[in-house]
């Protein structure tokens, strides 16, 4: 058995915290000032409805060929069910390079949205999501930020072990949304399943492309947020 996937496998069996949590006690009580708070309030303040509450969907990842990529307009008919179940409006982020896509989304959500990628710093999104009532997001660093800042997540996993890359949160606040396919997680896997050589061609990937929106809409029922 690969080195990697057993030590994943003996981590499941204990219930250990993944490393990457470690140290984000300090990172939430410590790296947003009420300065910094009220500012992206103020920028922000014509375009995202702050008393009303807001989800953050951050349909990005680290490439644009991504195995973590989810489609477009599943991510557009989430926006629109999460209005419609808890009156959120949809605040899409990422950066510059994820514009054409989130353009895309946008353009499907007949429900309030705003775009605020390419619009923000990291220090603005980091108050953004502290803000936010829910986050939404592959596996990607945001799910992690949320995490430690006691923000609600739902983390769309597909290729990659939850319990090694997925976002941590003491209180319960951090879900994962899967497709829940037998071959999953299979990045680890040694030997890989067979349909390995041809999925990881294939955009999306069959665990994401078989993620539907009603299985995120059910991981973030388990948040137990409550609609304004």
């Amino acid at each position: 058995m690969d080195r990697r996937f057993y030590l994943s496998y003996l981590r499941k069996r204990a219930s250990i915290k993944p490393k990457h949590v470690r140290g984000c006690r300090n990172f939430r009580a410590s790296c947003l000032t009420d300065d910094e708070v009220s500012a992206v309030k103020q920028k922000f303040f014509d375009v995202i409805n702050f008393e009303q509450g807001f989800a953050i969907i951050h349909p990005g990842t680290s490439s644009q060929n991504s195995e973590r990529y989810w489609e477009g307009k599943k991510y557009s008919e989430l926006a629109e069910a999460l209005y419609v179940k808890y009156n959120l409006q949809a605040v899409l982020s990422g950066v510059t390079n994820d514009l054409p896509n989130i353009v895309s989304i946008a353009a499907g959500i007949n429900t309030p949205r705003f775009s605020s990628a390419g619009k923000t710093t990291l220090r603005e999104l980091i108050v953004l999501t502290k803000l936010a009532r829910l986050v939404v997001a592959p596996d990607t660093g945001i799910t992690h930020i949320a995490a430690a800042l006691d923000t609600p997540v739902v983390a769309l996993m597909g290729m990659n072990d939850p319990v090694d890359t997925g976002p941590y949160n003491p209180n319960g606040k951090a879900v994962v949304a899967s497709a829940k396919l037998i071959c999953q997680p299979c990045v680890l896997q040694d030997p890989k399943p067979v349909q390995w050589e041809q999925c990881k061609k294939t955009r999306p990937v069959t665990c994401m492309q078989e993620l539907k929106v009603e299985t995120v809409m059910e991981a973030v029922i388990k948040l137990n947020i409550m609609p304004i």
